[in-house]
Protein backbone atom coordinates (compact mmCIF):
# COMPACT_ATOMS: atom_id res chain seq x y z
CA UNK A 1 0.00 0.00 0.00
CA UNK A 2 3.15 2.61 0.91
CA UNK A 3 4.30 1.40 -2.53
CA UNK A 4 1.26 2.14 -4.27
CA UNK A 5 1.07 5.39 -3.01
CA UNK A 6 4.25 6.30 -3.61
CA UNK A 7 4.23 5.52 -7.26
CA UNK A 8 0.80 7.67 -7.31
CA UNK A 9 2.28 10.38 -5.38
CA UNK A 10 5.69 10.47 -7.66
CA UNK A 11 3.42 10.24 -11.03
CA UNK A 12 1.06 13.36 -9.64
CA UNK A 13 4.27 15.66 -8.50
CA UNK A 14 5.97 14.79 -11.55
CA UNK A 15 3.35 15.70 -14.06
CA UNK A 16 2.33 19.03 -11.84
CA UNK A 17 6.29 19.97 -11.91
CA UNK A 18 6.42 19.84 -16.10
CA UNK A 19 3.16 21.27 -16.72
CA UNK A 20 3.96 24.63 -16.57
CA UNK A 21 6.77 23.88 -18.94
CA UNK A 22 4.48 21.91 -21.46
CA UNK A 23 1.56 24.68 -21.78
CA UNK A 24 4.15 27.38 -22.37
CA UNK A 25 5.51 25.51 -25.27
CA UNK A 26 1.77 24.72 -26.19
CA UNK A 27 1.49 28.67 -26.29
CA UNK A 28 4.79 29.97 -27.61
CA UNK A 29 5.66 27.15 -29.78
CA UNK A 30 10.11 27.96 -30.61
CA UNK A 31 12.88 25.85 -31.19
CA UNK A 32 14.28 26.97 -27.91
CA UNK A 33 11.16 26.53 -26.03
CA UNK A 34 10.82 23.29 -27.69
CA UNK A 35 14.52 21.99 -26.10
CA UNK A 36 13.79 24.17 -22.94
CA UNK A 37 11.01 21.89 -22.35
CA UNK A 38 12.37 18.93 -23.17
CA UNK A 39 14.78 19.50 -20.83
CA UNK A 40 12.60 20.44 -17.99
CA UNK A 41 10.65 17.29 -18.67
CA UNK A 42 13.38 15.28 -18.57
CA UNK A 43 14.81 16.71 -15.80
CA UNK A 44 11.33 16.70 -13.82
CA UNK A 45 11.30 12.81 -14.43
CA UNK A 46 14.79 12.63 -13.00
CA UNK A 47 13.47 14.53 -9.96
CA UNK A 48 10.20 13.25 -9.30
CA UNK A 49 9.12 9.82 -10.71
CA UNK A 50 9.20 6.64 -8.64
CA UNK A 51 12.44 4.76 -7.97
CA UNK A 52 14.89 6.35 -10.98
CA UNK A 53 18.07 4.57 -11.85
CA UNK A 54 21.43 6.75 -12.40
CA UNK A 55 22.00 6.55 -15.89
CA UNK A 56 18.33 8.46 -16.11
CA UNK A 57 20.00 11.50 -15.88
CA UNK A 58 20.93 11.03 -19.85
CA UNK A 59 17.80 11.54 -20.76
CA UNK A 60 17.72 14.94 -19.55
CA UNK A 61 21.74 15.48 -20.62
CA UNK A 62 20.95 15.27 -24.09
CA UNK A 63 18.11 18.07 -24.78
CA UNK A 64 20.37 20.30 -22.36
CA UNK A 65 23.91 19.85 -24.59
CA UNK A 66 21.49 20.84 -27.18
CA UNK A 67 21.06 24.10 -26.03
CA UNK A 68 24.67 24.68 -26.10
CA UNK A 69 24.59 27.22 -28.97
CA UNK A 70 22.34 29.33 -27.00
CA UNK A 71 23.12 28.90 -23.17
CA UNK A 72 26.00 27.27 -23.22
CA UNK A 73 28.02 28.01 -20.21
CA UNK A 74 24.65 26.11 -18.13
CA UNK A 75 25.18 23.45 -20.69
CA UNK A 76 28.75 22.65 -20.01
CA UNK A 77 27.58 23.17 -16.31
CA UNK A 78 25.08 20.61 -16.16
CA UNK A 79 26.94 17.87 -18.87
CA UNK A 80 29.66 18.46 -15.98
CA UNK A 81 27.46 17.57 -13.16
CA UNK A 82 25.80 14.91 -14.75
CA UNK A 83 28.93 13.46 -15.85
CA UNK A 84 29.50 13.60 -11.68
CA UNK A 85 26.18 12.22 -10.76
CA UNK A 86 26.67 9.01 -12.06
CA UNK A 87 30.93 8.56 -11.02
CA UNK A 88 30.00 6.24 -8.06
CA UNK A 89 28.58 3.83 -10.80
CA UNK A 90 31.08 4.19 -13.18
CA UNK A 91 33.81 3.76 -10.53
CA UNK A 92 32.24 0.01 -9.58
CA UNK A 93 32.58 -0.88 -13.59
CA UNK A 94 35.96 0.40 -13.32
CA UNK A 95 35.71 3.40 -15.68
CA UNK A 96 37.38 5.71 -13.70
CA UNK A 97 39.87 6.48 -15.56
CA UNK A 98 37.79 6.64 -18.79
CA UNK A 99 35.45 9.36 -16.98
CA UNK A 100 38.30 11.24 -15.89
CA UNK A 101 39.36 11.72 -19.55
CA UNK A 102 36.52 12.38 -21.12
CA UNK A 103 35.45 14.99 -18.17
CA UNK A 104 38.75 17.01 -18.29
CA UNK A 105 38.66 17.12 -22.41
CA UNK A 106 35.27 18.38 -22.47
CA UNK A 107 36.43 21.14 -19.88
CA UNK A 108 39.16 22.01 -22.33
CA UNK A 109 37.18 21.77 -25.29
CA UNK A 110 34.17 24.02 -23.98
CA UNK A 111 36.57 26.78 -22.66
CA UNK A 112 38.76 26.56 -26.05
CA UNK A 113 35.16 26.94 -28.08
CA UNK A 114 33.42 29.44 -25.58
CA UNK A 115 36.00 30.93 -24.19
CA UNK A 116 34.79 34.53 -24.91
CA UNK A 117 31.43 33.79 -24.09
CA UNK A 118 31.98 32.94 -20.63
CA UNK A 119 34.61 35.65 -20.07
CA UNK A 120 31.29 38.39 -21.37
CA UNK A 121 29.46 35.97 -17.48
CA UNK A 122 31.57 37.10 -14.96
CA UNK A 123 29.14 36.90 -12.25
CA UNK A 124 27.97 33.13 -13.23
CA UNK A 125 31.27 31.87 -13.48
CA UNK A 126 31.90 32.34 -9.56
CA UNK A 127 29.47 29.57 -8.85
CA UNK A 128 30.32 27.15 -11.36
CA UNK A 129 33.53 27.49 -10.48
CA UNK A 130 32.34 27.20 -7.18
CA UNK A 131 30.61 24.06 -7.90
CA UNK A 132 33.70 22.55 -10.08
CA UNK A 133 36.07 22.89 -6.49
CA UNK A 134 33.33 21.03 -4.96
CA UNK A 135 33.46 18.58 -6.84
CA UNK A 136 36.75 18.15 -7.52
CA UNK A 137 37.03 18.32 -3.65
CA UNK A 138 34.89 15.41 -2.74
CA UNK A 139 36.63 13.37 -5.78
CA UNK A 140 39.89 14.01 -3.78
CA UNK A 141 38.17 13.22 -0.62
CA UNK A 142 36.58 9.99 -1.51
CA UNK A 143 40.07 8.62 -3.28
CA UNK A 144 42.05 9.55 0.11
CA UNK A 145 40.21 9.16 2.95
CA UNK A 146 38.49 5.60 4.00
CA UNK A 147 34.51 5.39 5.21
CA UNK A 148 33.96 4.89 8.25
CA UNK A 149 32.88 1.29 8.54
CA UNK A 150 29.27 1.91 9.72
CA UNK A 151 29.12 4.23 6.64
CA UNK A 152 30.25 2.57 3.73
CA UNK A 153 28.24 4.75 1.29
CA UNK A 154 29.03 7.67 2.73
CA UNK A 155 30.48 8.97 -0.66
CA UNK A 156 27.89 7.89 -2.70
CA UNK A 157 25.90 9.83 -0.61
CA UNK A 158 27.44 12.93 -0.57
CA UNK A 159 27.72 12.90 -4.49
CA UNK A 160 24.15 11.88 -4.68
CA UNK A 161 22.96 14.90 -2.46
CA UNK A 162 25.56 17.40 -3.93
CA UNK A 163 24.28 16.22 -7.16
CA UNK A 164 20.65 16.51 -6.60
CA UNK A 165 20.89 20.26 -5.16
CA UNK A 166 22.35 21.28 -8.66
CA UNK A 167 19.88 19.02 -10.54
CA UNK A 168 17.05 21.18 -8.38
CA UNK A 169 18.91 24.20 -9.33
CA UNK A 170 18.91 23.81 -13.09
CA UNK A 171 15.69 22.99 -12.57
CA UNK A 172 14.87 25.87 -11.66
CA UNK A 173 17.05 27.83 -13.76
CA UNK A 174 15.76 25.91 -17.00
CA UNK A 175 11.89 27.16 -16.17
CA UNK A 176 12.70 30.47 -15.46
CA UNK A 177 14.58 31.27 -18.55
CA UNK A 178 11.47 29.45 -20.02
CA UNK A 179 9.20 32.18 -18.39
CA UNK A 180 11.80 34.62 -19.47
CA UNK A 181 13.28 35.75 -16.11
CA UNK A 182 16.32 34.30 -16.29
CA UNK A 183 17.55 34.28 -20.10
CA UNK A 184 19.06 37.39 -20.41
CA UNK A 185 20.93 37.07 -17.04
CA UNK A 186 22.15 33.34 -18.54
CA UNK A 187 23.28 35.10 -21.63
CA UNK A 188 21.13 34.78 -24.13
CA UNK A 189 19.25 37.98 -25.29
CA UNK A 190 18.59 36.00 -28.24
CA UNK A 191 15.99 33.77 -26.68
CA UNK A 192 13.44 36.76 -26.93
CA UNK A 193 14.22 36.83 -30.42
CA UNK A 194 13.29 33.10 -30.73
CA UNK A 195 9.90 33.70 -28.98
CA UNK A 196 8.69 34.89 -32.15
CA UNK A 197 10.19 33.36 -34.82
Amino acid sequence: MCALFSQVFSAILTVLTILPSSIHLLLRPTKVNFLLSLSISALGFFLFSFQVHEKSILLAALPVALLLPHFPLLSVWFQVVASFSMFPLLKRDGATLEYGSVTILFIVASLLVYRRTFSQQGKLLVPVIISFLGMLALHVLEASVKPPLRLPDLFPVLFAIFCCAHFCLFFLVLNGIQFGAACEFWGQSGHRKHKTS
